[in-house]
Formats: structure tokens, C-alpha cells, sequence
């Protein structure tokens, strides 16, 4: 079930909502002036669906589709029933910038600095650790095909015709040739003539081949569209890449590594936000996303929908964005809800 609309009754005791999401494109960007509720509404919506709670409105009613029926449950009455129905991930705000009050609270300021270096380094190793596990799963596999691979050898009668063998074995040596890239695999995959005996045997070695890297499909898909997005951002004197040994890691312009902790807040943040939808939302979940255009220039802001549709599609994500950003929102005016307007038309004149 996809949550399609929620409708909530006297937040902050004065504004009704009834916000439609946008399925087809599943984006729908909040907007609105400060005190309407943006990050609230983003907070309620998570606290349903993980806790069956919610505060400052009086109740509401979530309305739930699989694409051919509705489901209408009201809160608070319905509220163990709304819990776990739709899965839900939260970004929140990152903000690190000194304000002027928070100048006067610089121990705070510095916590939060130092809070998001140590993130962005907590992820680097998360993925690290991620390859790992996928590594680990293969190794499984590849043990246990090896162990029957001389059994299923006499056993095995029919012969791939040698056209479809080398169109196969060509998308196998691009697969493999990323996992080189990546520094997953060292060694380069053999291949011999496929005449004669060979052919049986490097027809058994094919397929299970096959086997083997389909388990890091997911994976490749994911680290491709990580360093295409973030290649696209176009940062100064660095490149971005990902390997089995480091995670994700920066390198300066003549080849250095760089310390993580040592980025602009702009590139730790677009770096955290892209792999928390990347690798983090669990797939066909709603992600809430508040105030994503903190610390990204206004060129990255204009990309960022874009970035957007790329993960929905791959992953299988719809988000909710609360904003404040025109250049974020840029030419997708449709994909909007006022939250001023919305008040107006439900009454709250």
C-alpha cells in the first residue's frame, strides 16, 4: 500500500490540510510560508507509520492505495491499524551554518559541525561494509557451485550456441569490468576458445558466472548512478569514486586523498543526502526529505529533482520534499502543494 493522501485537522490548533500526493510522478514538494508546518507535516506522516503517533493536530484520516483500491483509516481512532502500513524513511534537516543567534551557542554549532564529519566518514564505512556483505554472499555462492561443478559437468547435456555465448559472455566482461573498476574483483576473467569440449565446460563456467555477479546487480546499479550524480556536481579540484577497500572516497586534483572531515558543508551534505536514498531507504518506501537545498548552491538546487526521479526509478521511491527553495522547485510548479493555499481552500481563511 502507497500512501496517496493525508488530510490533517487544526495543526498547531488553526490549519486544516488535505494534501493529495502525486502518484504518477511520485514527488510532491510542500511549500509555504514559515509557521505552516512544513517539517511538522513531514514528522506526523513519519510518526504514523512507524509509531501510530502524532502531535500538534487534533487527528486526521491517511488515505492508502495499491493502485486499484483506497483505503481510508482516520487517526487517533485508527492509529495501531495506520503503524507499519506504508514503510517511511526521514532525512532531516541538516543544517550546520552559524546563525546570528547561534553564534552566541558556538559549542553547539561546533557539535553539529563535527556531528555531520563524523557522518559522512560513518557512511563511507557503511558502504565499505556493505560491499563486504555482498562479497561474503558471493563467496557463499561461488563455494557451493564450485563444489558440484565436476558433478553437474557429466551431468550436463545441452550446449549454448556459440552466437548467444559470446553476446552473454560480452555483457558478463562489462559487469565484471566494473567490479575491477570498483576494486571488488582483481583478476581478469578467463576465456578460452568455445570449440569443441570447451564448450560444454565454458557453458557450466558461464552460467554460473552469471550467477555469481547477478548478486551484485543492485549493487553496480546503485554505485553508477551514485558517481554519475556526483560526478554531474562538478566540485573543484576533486573526483569522487567508490571502491571495495575505502567505501567512497575524494581525491584533489593531482590524485591525493583527501580527509572527508576536510569538505565544504555543501559537498558533505549533497554527499550524506544522495547516499541516504541511495543505500539507506529501503526499496518502495516513501522518503521524507526536509529542507534538502541546505548548504547546495543554486546550481546543485536546480539538479536536484532531477537527482530525484533517477533514485525513485531505480529504487522504487516516492518522497515528499518540504522546501523553501525556488530554484529547487524550479519548473515543477505541478508537483507542489501551497500549504497557504491548501489552508485557504479547506477554510482557514
Amino acid at each position: 500500500m502507497k500512501l496517496s493522501r493525508i488530510k490533517i485537522e487544526k495543526l498547531f490548533g488553526q490549519f486544516d490540510y488535505d494534501i493529495k500526493l502525486n502518484q504518477e510522478e511520485g514527488i510532491t514538494i510542500l511549500t509555504g510560508p514559515n509557521g505552516y508546518g512544513k517539517t511538522t507535516i513531514l514528522n506526523i506522516i513519519w510518526s504514523l507509520f512507524t509509531s501510530g503517533s502524532f502531535l500538534h493536530c487534533s487527528g486526521g484520516t491517511v488515505i492508502l492505495s495499491d493502485g486499484n483500491v483506497d483505503r481510508e483509516l482516520k487517526f487517533p481512532g485508527n492509529s495501531n491499524e495506520i503503524k507499519n502500513k506504508v514503510p517511511v524513511y526521514l532525512i532531516k534537516d541538516q543544517r550546520i551554518r552559524k546563525t546570528v543567534m547561534e553564534e552566541k551557542y558556538n559549542s553547539i554549532v561546533h557539535e553539529k559541525v563535527e556531528r555531520t564529519k563524523n557522518v559522512i566518514g560513518m557512511l563511507s564505512q557503511e558502504l565499505k561494509n556493505y560491499i563486504a556483505e555482498i562479497r561474503a554472499r558471493e563467496d557463499e555462492k561461488a563455494k557451493a557451485l564450485n563444489a558440484s561443478y565436476a558433478k553437474r559437468l557429466f551431468k550436463y547435456n545441452k550446449v549454448i550456441p556459440k552466437d548467444e555465448f559470446e553476446k552473454r559472455y560480452e555483457g558478463l566482461t562489462e559487469k565484471y569490468q566494473l567490479l575491477q573498476k570498483y576494486k571488488i574483483y582483481q583478476n581478469d576473467l578467463e576465456k578460452a576458445e568455445y570449440e569443441g569440449e570447451n564448450q560444454r565446460a565454458f557453458s557450466i563456467y558461464l552460467e554460473d558466472w552469471e550467477i555469481k555477479i547477478a548478486i551484485y546487480d543492485e549493487l553496480l546499479a546503485k554505485i553508477k548512478l551514485f558517481l554519475s550524480i556526483m560526478d554531474n556536481k562538478g566540485m573543484t579540484n576533486k573526483s569522487f569514486t567508490v571502491n571495495a577497500a575505502q567505501g567512497f572516497c575524494f581525491t584533489s586534483s593531482d590524485g591525493k586523498p583527501l580527509d572527508l572531515s576536510n569538505l565544504s558543508s555543501g559537498e558533505q551534505h549533497e554527499t550524506i543526502l544522495l547516499y541516504e536514498m541511495l543505500f539507506n531507504a529501503p526499496p518502495d518506501s516513501l522518503v521524507l526529505i526536509d529542507e534538502p537545498e541546505t548548504s547546495m548552491h543554486i546550481a546543485w538546487q536546480i539538479e536536484f529533482l532531477n537527482d530525484i526521479e533517477k533514485i525513485a526509478k531505480l529504487s522504487k521511491l516516492s518522497f515528499i520534499i518540504a522546501t523553501h527553495a525556488p530554484d529547487l522547485i524550479n519548473d515543477k510548479m505541478d508537483l507542489c502543494v501551497d500549504l497557504f493555499e491548501n489552508t485557504r481552500r479547506n477554510g482557514n481563511d
